[in-house]
Parts: C-alpha cells; structure tokens; sequence
C-alpha cells in the first residue's frame, strides 16, 4: 500500500514541477485532439467525448475500451418510457424484461456476464452510486428519460476504474443547466391504452452568476396486460454557480417513487404489491488552478426504501410484507493533469460507507455495514497513432478484504477512418449486503474476472460506420444464489457487431448483434452443472430503419430480438422467446405557430402482436397506441 501511495505522491509532485511548456507544445496538442474529434464527427457532433472509461473526458478516438453512446436525441426518436428499454437496443447489452408492462424494469448484463438476477453491473447517475447495498441491483424504471443527456456504457469490467463492476458500468449524464437569461422549457404529455399516461416538464436558465436545470414529471397506467399497474412521481434539480474564471460549485438532486402491481399469480394465489422509492445527490467542487490540470472533489448519497407485501389472489387477505432501507454516504477527489503534449494522467480516491437494514413483517430488524475504501490511477500515453492507457485501483472493504484491479488498453489508427482496439483487465463483483447475513453466508467471496476483448471501427465511404468486437471473459468463484455458495469457474466468449449508416436523403439505418457463448471451464461442459451438456448461448438482435424529412417529420421502426438457450432448459414448460417485438415511433413537426419546436408524437408499440414470454403468467403486452404532444421554447 506504501508503494502504491507512494507512486501517487510523486506524480503529483511531478506535475507541480513542470509549470512551464513550449506554446508550440500546446498547439500541437490541441491540434491533435481536434483531429481526434473529428474523425467521428459524423455520428457524435459535439458529444465526442466519453468520461467513463477513465472518469474524464476523452476523444472517442482515444478510446480502448469496449462502449457504447446514446444521446437524448437518439432516445427521443425511440419513443421509449424507461432507461432499460434504452439499453436493451445498445450492442452487447442483454436486457431481460419481468413482463414488459409499461414502468417495467429489466435485468441488464453486459456480455450476458452474471446470472438473470446477477447485480454486476454499476449504475451511475451524476457520479452516483444508484447499486442499492443490500441486493446491488440498480432499478432504472425511476429515472426520467427527459432529464438524460447521454448515456454512456462500458462492456465488460472496469474495475481498474470504478471497482466493484464485473459487468461493466452504465453512466448516466444529466442535461446541463441554463446558459442564458433566457429561460429555455420542455414539456411533454403523451396517453395510450390501460390510461397509460407520461408527463414531463424542465425548465433551464442562469440568473447572475447562478444556472440551474429544473424538472418534474409523472407516470402512470392501469396496465397493459393483467392489470399490473403502475405510478411513478419523479423530480430532479441541479445548480451550478461559479467562483471566478476557474472554479465551479454544482449541486444535484433527484428522486422517485415508483409504485406497482408486481404481478398475480394463479398458480401459487398471491399477488405482490411493490415500491422502491429512491433519492439521491451530489455536492460538487471543479476547479482548474493551472493549464493542463483540473481536481473535482464532489460528496454524494443514495437512499432507497424497497417494500414487498404479499397478499392472497382469492381472498386479498395479507400473507407477508419485508422492505430493505438501503443508504450509500460518500466521497471522491480526482485529479487530472494533461500539461504535456500526448498524455493525460488521472488519479484519485474514494470512501464510502454503505448501509442496509432489512426488516420484515414479524418485526424483526438485520442491520449490517460495510465501509470502503480506493486509489486509482490511470494514463493515457499516445505516440503518433497509438494510444496506450495502463490503469490500476486498489480497493478496500471492511467484509471482503483488498482487492486490486490491473487493466491495460491500446487503440492504433490505421488510418484516417480505421481503428484498432484492444484491452485487457482483471475485475472483480462483491455481493450484495443481504448475502452477509449470519442466515446467509458471512464468508462468501466476491467473484472474480480476466477479460481480453478486441476488435475494430470505420467508416466506409463517409457514409457507413462498421464496429466490431471479440470478447474472452473467464470467471472465477462465481456465486450461486440459491444457496450463497462460491461455486465453479465459467468463461463467456462471443462476438458483439454494429453497423449504421449516414443519413442519405433523409434514410439511415442501423443494425447491431451479439452472440456469447458461455462455457464451464472446469467440466468442458456448459453451466451451470448441466448433465445433459445442453448449451447456454445468448444471441440478441437489433434493427432500426428511420426517416427524416427537413424539420416537418420523422419516423423509426425498430426491432428487437433476444434468445437465452437457458430459458429452453431451465424455464417453464409454457415459454416463447422466439419472436422478434417491433415497435413503430413518428413525429410531426408542424409550422403551426409562432414556435417551431411543437412536435405531434405516436407510437405503435408491438407492432406485429407477438409474443414473447418465458413464463406464462408475465406474457409481454398486446400491441397498442400512444400519442403525444412535445413544445420546446
């Protein structure tokens, strides 16, 4: 440990003594970056850069590590309600739905890595931990679509950044607060079938030396399918102010209270009752004292309440209640310094505390903690066209112990349109709080990775862009959840492919697959313990045609395809997984009035009526119709 914070003392010294550099020096370094932003200027405009591979901005060009971006722009034409309905259309992203009513979340995994209701995955919202402690599964279906400015999503592990996140890591960008006097609005209503209603408004502006950001919104429906209804009220702020020419002070805030019919159940006569309200913040300090370097120190929290009550089908008599009360106190300082030409350094430190107590409906209380402390540091090195970032982090928990995360990346231009990714990293999962209970299993250990991935991105003709990566991820004490055991070894290999094309003539296309092929290491067969050597290959498919005529209308048709051979199996005798779900979005722009941003929206959802189940009792809904209305000013 010694070592390690030794290392970090001396760069910092380092970059204290090199104050002065040649402005030529600077030139060509800014050149060289704009070059960067450039060459994929085509399909990012101004969000070229990606933060969360290295928790500050970098040209995407630089960029090693397997990702993906959606923008508020691309999310608006999906005419989706939820952040999981979102990913499920991103490559690499495996997405499975509980019923597919409207408020309903799903389990996301990157590279299919974790079992269904494996927690691997980090989800971020303004530098926030939004992982509930006690069962780490993020719910997204609370987070408004409106207030998103991208989405950024790193597939595979990335602990050698952000620690605990086998699966990689979904980082949620707010929008950014007013830039004028101004104000400028956004209010959206839309209403469909089963009384499903969303509602939505934010407002931006500075006054003086104050910006802010400003929204509410609701949801609702009586549902789609089996009346599982849902409500869902949202708010979220966010002020910056500044303090000089260098420094900024920001504040976000955000909650939610989604409220719903979890599902009935004939078979068994019950039916459950959910909420899981949650809230969560940041107090944020950016400042820049020199050229070339910038320290963000920032505080944060995350509470979420999540309630269960089971009653009788029949009869509504009450059976069974239990909630987990879930906090997460923190904070972080980063330090990034890029004064010399070809080089971006960051390094930093956290601490947090995580809290969860689980209480059920005999009245009895399980508290139990867990403090956590880290140190990261990674480079980014380039040498012409080759960009090598080494990182490494050194995490310590109070029930599991050290761990640390090694990762290596390169990406190599080979020429003005091609570039050549690789990456290797070693990472790590710890399990949910819940799992430390004395009923459960206090000794159980986190799980561990080793991943390779690989592969390529260009553009063909300045009209076509081509990505595709090679995947290697072998597991290591992989946890059983029936039984919070550590058990056998498993590795996923497999492929992820993405091509899209410029827009000709107001079209443009764009088609994504992947295909993970998972594998016991140690028996040759396919997990888990399958005597019959059955496979568990996951294939997902997603195609997207649009149009777009001037600024009067635009359309999208869009489906989705998702097979798990383990749902042919392991799941009911009575499942359908075989059929691909479409749904057809367009918008209208009018010139009707005296703003030119009132757009008439709908939807047809499920557009061909199939049906895709793996249980019969949470069949997905039947097609139906929305339609809406959005005004910006």
């Amino acid at each position: 440990m010694a070592i390690k914070v030794g290392l970090l003392s001396g760069l910092l010294l380092l970059g204290a003594e090199r104050q002065v550099l040649a402005s030529e020096e600077h030139k060509v370094a800014r050149n060289d970056q704009q070059a960067d932003l450039d060459l994929f200027a085509m399909y990012f405009s101004d969000e070229n850069l990606v933060e969360v591979t290295s928790r500050v901005p970098q040209p995407l060009p630089r960029v090693a590590e397997n990702y993906s971006i959606v923008t508020a722009e691309q999310i608006e034409a999906m005419g989706v309600h939820s952040v999981d309905e979102v990913l499920s259309q991103l490559p690499g992203m495996i997405v499975t739905f509980n019923h597919r009513n409207f408020g309903d979340f799903g389990t996301y995994r990157t590279h299919g890595l974790g079992f269904i209701d494996a927690p691997h995955v980090l989800l971020l919202i303004d530098g926030v931990r939004l992982n509930p402690p006690s069962q780490a599964r993020a719910e997204t279906n609370g987070i408004p679509l409106q207030i998103i400015k991208r989405i950024e999503v790193i597939k595979g592990p990335a602990s050698s950044v952000w620690g605990s996140s086998l699966g990689g890591v979904i980082n949620i960008i707010t929008k950014d607060t007013g830039k004028t006097v101004t104000p400028r609005v956004t209010m959206s209503a839309s209403g469909g079938e089963a009384n499903t209603q969303d509602y939505n408004a934010d407002i931006a502006a500075r006054v003086g030396h104050l910006s802010y950001y400003l929204y509410a919104g609701r949801q609702d429906s009586q549902g789609l399918r089996n009346d599982r209804w849902f409500a869902n009220n949202r708010l979220y702020g966010k002020l910056e102010t500044a303090l000089g020419d260098a420094t900024k002070i920001g504040l976000a805030l955000g909650s939610s209270n989604p409220e719903y019919l979890e599902g009935n159940s004939v078979s068994s006569d019950t039916t459950a009752y959910r909420t899981a309200a949650h809230s969560w913040g940041s107090l944020s300090l950016e400042t820049s004292p020199m050229t070339g370097v910038a320290l963000h120190l920032a505080l944060q929290s995350a509470k979420m309440d999540w309630w269960r009550q089971d009653n009788m089908l029949s009869t509504g008599a009450y059976l069974w209640a239990f909630e987990y009360a879930d906090e997460t106190r923190g904070g972080e300082a980063t330090l990034a310094i890029s004064r010399w030409p070809g080089q971006s350094i960051v390094l930093g430190a956290e601490l947090e505390r995580d809290e969860m107590e689980m209480r059920s409906s005999w009245d009895v209380m399980y508290p139990i903690y867990q403090e956590k402390r880290a140190v990261f540091l990674n480079d980014s090195i380039t040498w012409g066209p080759l960009t090598v970032t080494p990182g490494l982090r050194y995490d310590h928990s109070s029930l599991i112990g050290e761990q640390t995360s090694p990762s290596l990346a390169a990406v190599y231009r080979l020429d003005e349109t091609t570039l050549l990714r690789f990456n290797a990293g070693s990472g790590f999962a710890q399990m949910p709080l819940l799992h430390f209970l004395p009923f459960f299993n206090p000794q159980i250990k986190p799980e561990m990775i080793k991943s390779i991935q690989g592969g390529v991105e260009t553009t063909i003709m300045a009209a076509v862009r081509f990505k595709t990566t090679l995947f290697h991820h072998g597991i290591k004490k992989t946890i059983d959840y029936n039984t919070s055991t550590n058990t056998m070894p498993i590795q996923r290999d497999g492929i992820e492919a993405e091509i899209e094309t410029l827009e000709l003539y107001g079209f443009s296309a764009g088609l994504n697959g992947t295909y993970i092929h998972e594998r016991n290491r140690l028996s040759g067969r396919n997990p888990p313990l399958d005597i019959d050597g059955t496979n568990d290959d996951i294939t997902a498919i997603n195609l997207a045609f649009s149009y777009r005529y001037a600024d009067l209308l635009r359309t999208r048709l869009a489906g989705h395809y998702l097979w798990q051979d383990r749902v042919e199996w392991q799941g009911f005798a009575d499942h359908d997984c075989s059929g691909m779900l479409w749904d057809w979005t367009i918008g209208v722009m009018p010139k009707l009035f005296a703003t030119p941003n009132l757009t008439l929206f709908g939807s047809v959802h499920n557009l061909f009526n199939n049906t895709v189940y793996f249980n019969p009792e949470k069949k997905n809904p039947e097609r139906w119709v929305e339609a809406g209305i959005t005004i910006k000013y």
